[in-house]
């Protein structure tokens, strides 16, 4: 690359009108250093409308792979049964019962911290607090899957061993009885063998619910999990049919389903003082909890930006720089996010977020390359510089001549790597090799851009002055005594002035 860099450098550009690359790099770098505060303020400006075009057309979503959160092989049959029939359901555009259709099922598994048996008494109690918190949450009535044929219209209990342990008993005249479970009687004597039995009767939809050990399921039945599938559904009130503003009951749903989570859930799983342990999840919870923990480990990247802005510090010796680097990075991913979400129209997972982290590394070499060339520039001309009497718009055309195709060279082959990760057969591959790509690519134009005009805003307002960044060491005169042999003792004087400049040069 270098060499046909060097062959063709002089070459004239195709309608160019005779201008060698060299000098368009020049003229470009050269209008950017004497316009360096509109292209600063365009590039701030064009960057913040983009990611306000984008979130307003495309909101940041999270693309999160599926899978079925029920244990059992069975309760993952039925699962997938009705997200089947749910599918079914969205695409129809007649009136639908309010509430009938499930859009959305969240579990909550229990365990027994110490390995003890679930189905007793005292803690068949606390788990039917546990869910009464969930049914009582606010807005719960209006979300939840109503049960067809009975009026008024009711929630239906979440599928539980509490419903049969808490189970009412009903008579149908005489001496026969049948029993409901829907969690609203007192708790049986022998809760174990209630669950069992009512297991024997036609309840078999309980053994998912429980451990399939065979402890569990053979006598003195010691459960140490049991689960409580919750099911929540649509349309909701003033609603014809799910697809009718579709995404206003989506949010309505999230919104809940956010706040059962931070209200309720959370904490409960967080209480390690409680002897039963438990553990939430569901296919929007699930989404939910994975992006909660996939925002913080992106704000681990605000690290790395500190990190980058301290050793940015050291080498620049400037603050100013250091910051101004540092944004010129920050700028790369929101131009990055338009062309890919709201241009290209692809989703973001979390190996695209982690791509950050990646980026980061990368770009930091073509904030060094512009440095070390504008510092090159202040050496004299047979030093292969300029001087130091030329304008801060001559020392950009040179460090945009020189640095530019040194920087396209090394971002050009980082992004073909990037590019390779495309051809992968995984999803989630292809679209971190295609973001990656494009950040490279927004970085390399932010550098020879905002930076560049940056450096050049610098030089003229910012390194000439003695501001706070700055502090000159007071000038001291050093007499230097020569003693020579063949002339005896001769002292000659000779005055030079020290002026230590710290973070401004």
């Amino acid at each position: 690359c270098h060499r046909y860099l060097r062959r063709t450098r002089n070459k004239p550009v195709p309608g160019g009108a005779g201008m060698s690359w060299d000098k368009r790099f020049i003229r470009y770098g050269e209008d950017i250093g004497s316009r360096y505060w509109a292209w600063m303020f365009g590039v701030l400006l064009s960057a913040t409308g983009l990611m306000t075009v984008s979130l307003y057309y495309a909101p940041f979503k999270m693309l999160l792979p599926d899978f079925s959160p029920v244990g059992s092989v069975l309760a993952a049959r039925e699962t997938a049964r009705g997200q089947a029939f749910h599918g079914l359901a969205q695409q129809s555009d007649k009136p639908q019962t309010q509430q009938q259709y499930v859009v959305e099922r969240f579990i909550i598994i229990y365990r027994h911290r110490d390995g003890g048996n679930l189905l007793t008494a005292e803690n068949l109690e606390r788990m039917k607090q546990m869910e009464d918190m969930v049914l009582d949450y606010p807005n719960y009535q209006n979300l939840c899957y109503r049960s067809p044929g009975i009026l008024p219209p009711s929630c239906q209990p979440p599928a539980s061993v509490v419903n049969i342990a808490y189970a009412s008993h009903r008579s149908l005249g005489g001496d026969t009885q049948i029993t409901v479970p829907d969690r609203l009687g007192e708790l049986a004597e022998d809760p174990p063998n209630a669950v069992f039995k009512a297991v024997d009767d036609g309840f078999e939809w309980l053994l998912q619910l429980l451990s399939n050990k065979a402890i569990c399921t053979e006598p003195p039945h010691h459960c140490e999990f049991a689960r409580s599938v919750f099911a929540l559904a649509g349309p909701l009130e003033g609603y014809t049919n799910l697809q009718d503003r579709k995404t206003t009951q989506e949010r309505t749903l999230m919104g809940f389903l956010e706040g059962l989570t931070r209200d309720v859930l959370r904490p409960m799983a967080q209480n390690t003082s409680e002897p039963l342990q438990i553990v939430f999840t569901g296919d929007e919870l699930w989404r939910y909890e994975l992006n909660v923990y996939i925002y913080r480990d992106a704000l681990m990247t605000s690290g790395s930006f500190l990190l980058l802005f301290a050793y940015f510090a050291l080498h620049t010796q400037s603050l100013v720089v250091s910051f101004l680097a540092v944004i010129s990075i920050f700028l790369a991913f929101p131009t990055s996010y338009f062309i890919y979400k709201t241009i290209c129209g692809c989703e973001v997972n979390g190996l695209t977020v982690m791509a950050m982290f990646v980026v980061l590394g990368v770009a930091a070499d073509d904030i060094f390359i512009v440095v070390d060339n504008w510092r090159r520039s202040r050496h004299a001309p047979r030093d292969g510089g300029l001087g130091r009497k030329v304008t801060a718009a001559q020392r950009a055309g040179f460090v945009l001549g020189h640095a530019a195709p040194a920087m396209a060279i090394t971002s050009a082959t980082t992004i073909s790597a990037f590019m390779t990760a495309t051809l992968s057969q995984i999803p989630t591959i292809r679209l971190f090799g295609f973001f990656a790509a494009i950040v490279v690519a927004s970085n390399y134009l932010l550098v020879c851009t905002f930076f560049l005009a940056s450096m050049a805003m610098w030089e003229n307002h910012v390194r000439g002055r003695d501001w706070c960044l700055r502090k000159r060491v007071r000038s001291i005169k050093i007499t230097t005594h020569i003693h020579t042999q063949k002339a005896g003792s001769l002292d000659q004087n000779h005055a030079r002035y020290i002026g230590g400049v710290w973070l401004g040069r």
